[in-house]
């Protein structure tokens, strides 16, 4: 990017974190910025992109992923707006064509642009109407008063038409106005003939708006840029939940189909979206959290093993890495994965052995603090389950396959083709048996423990975290290369000398 050095768009690059090893955000990056290219070269502007995902999705990331890959290319100028960092200024439309005014438009810096920036930051929301008379020596008139007129469009146009459609007509010669003078300033599009240059303009943090404000400003945009031939793309990121409440709210959708209906209302005011609450496999980026850290020897066999294809059986190939998906709820928010990761390794008073439980432990307290009440009812019953499962490993025999150079383990048992498909089907039986032990119990402390594991079985996904979380480190209990070292059949180390010291640690810290 040439011109004036947006310290927004620089923040926005600072998010280009390990979420970017998501393979499949970035093969959707790359469809997208394809489409953006195709779009800009036929000419076929404006358009506007949803982004649509919960909190915590990576949609900021996703953002500064599509900025990277469009950076190179000539053809564009990429603009970053943040919502929220004017929400609390000045109204949020406004401030969005001062952006793109500075940093879209090809030229020298308009007249006293920074200058009005620092007011807005400064001085707040009541001179916004000053900062509008700014604007106006840019476009001709003053979008603040303007877009107060079209949020209060319904009761003008009654007001208006009693009084006579002179008053309407003028009415409707402002909003004209606006657009023709953002055609001067930005410049035109003519269809099949691709712009000089097109701005990309990013829309980032309306999560973070109150929901009826974000609403406006999607139909606001619309109606301001979606209505000339601009050469403008708005990919426009935001959680489609509580613009969903608002739009409910506002337009009285209270039947069973509401949620349904308020969805396809604020459809209606982008052109396509793309959904990033689609269930996405997170194990490449959690290889990448924990590259420098040791992992649970299990783990650790699995990663060594030359494992099975997932896809073939996603329950008997399946290692540690791949049941850490956003489909199960506790891991949807990446956001949280990787700030409770940085806490964990940042925070002196965690068992440095412990680390990968501490983790999953502090997703559960931030994510689900009923999920990790749960665990600190079960922490007795869990650590009888860890010490029976891991104990039963020993009895999993497994042979050595050689390929040239290239060694790998096959197991022979039914439980699984992975050390952690096994590891999770032991456990599955062993949580069974202790579950009905609970539930036939007499004792008051056995039944809320009956009832916490109840809750467990009623979704698969939970068991999963448990087993994940489970995963513990006997760093001396036999290496991949140790493994591959014996000759013809053999059996599973026995941790039984091991077990107890370690398994005490774990049941302490789910209490």
């Amino acid at each position: 990017m040439s011109g004036a050095i947006d310290s927004d768009y620089a923040w926005l690059k600072s998010h280009l974190s390990s979420s970017s090893q998501i393979e499949s955000r970035n093969r959707l990056v790359s469809r997208i910025a394809t489409f953006i290219e195709n779009r800009v070269s036929q000419g076929r502007l404006p358009y506007t992109l949803g982004l649509f995902g919960g909190w915590g999705t990576g949609k900021t990331t996703f953002l500064a992923m599509l900025a990277e890959e469009l950076e190179p290319a000539a053809a564009y100028r990429i603009v970053y707006f943040n919502s929220w960092k004017y929400a609390g200024f000045m109204e949020i439309v406004p401030a969005l064509i001062y952006k793109i005014l500075q940093y879209g438009v090809e030229g020298e810096e308009l007249e006293r642009s920074e200058a009005a920036r620092r007011v807005v930051l400064a001085l707040g929301k009541k001179y916004s109407d000053q900062v509008g008379e700014w604007a106006q020596t840019k476009i001709g008139v003053n979008p603040v008063e303007l877009f107060k007129d079209l949020y209060d469009l319904p009761g003008t146009i009654q007001t208006n038409v009693q009084r006579g459609p002179e008053a309407v007509r003028a009415y409707y010669t402002q909003v004209d106005k606006a657009q023709d003078e953002l055609r001067k300033a930005l410049g035109t599009v003519t269809p099949g003939i691709a712009p000089h240059r097109a701005i990309v303009v990013l829309i980032d943090e309306l999560d973070r708006c109150d929901p009826d404000e974000a609403f406006d400003v999607i139909k606001q945009m619309r109606v301001l840029f979606g209505m000339r031939d601009l050469p403008v793309i708005f990919v426009v990121a935001a959680n489609p939940d509580p613009i969903g409440l608002a739009i409910k709210h506002r337009y009285g959708l209270e039947s069973d189909s509401g949620d349904y209906e308020a969805r396809r209302i604020l459809e209606k005011f982008v052109d396509s979206y793309e959904d990033l609450s689609t269930p996405e496999p997170l194990g490449n980026l959690v290889r990448g959290l924990w590259q420098k850290q040791n992992l649970p020897w299990i783990a650790k066999l699995d990663e060594a093993n030359i494992t099975p294809p997932f896809a073939e059986d996603d329950i008997k190939n399946a290692s540690a890495f791949d049941v850490i998906t956003t489909g199960n709820t506790l891991f949807s928010n990446i956001r949280v994965l990787q700030k409770s990761f940085e806490y964990v390794l940042n925070n002196s008073q965690v068992n440095r052995h412990l680390r990968w439980t501490k983790w999953f432990l502090e997703i559960a307290n931030q994510i689900d603090p009923r999920f990790r009440r749960d665990l600190r009812i079960l922490a007795s019953p869990l650590r009888k389950c860890v010490f029976l499962s891991y104990l039963s490993l020993h009895q999993i025999r497994y042979r050595v396959n050689r390929n040239g150079k290239r060694l790998s383990v096959e197991y022979a048992t039914d439980k699984g083709n992975t050390a952690f498909s096994i590891f999770r089907s032991l456990f599955w039986d062993q949580l069974k048996n202790i579950h009905g032990e609970l539930d036939s119990s007499s004792d008051p402390e056995d039944k809320e423990r009956a009832l916490a594991s109840g809750r467990l079985f009623a979704e698969a996904r939970r068991v999963d975290t448990v087993v994940l979380l489970s995963l513990l480190p006997f760093g001396t209990a036999g290496s991949f290369q140790e493994l591959c070292g014996a000759e013809g059949e053999s059996t599973l180390p026995d941790l039984s000398d091991k077990l107890d010291p370690v398994v005490d640690e774990f049941a302490s810290e789910l209490a």
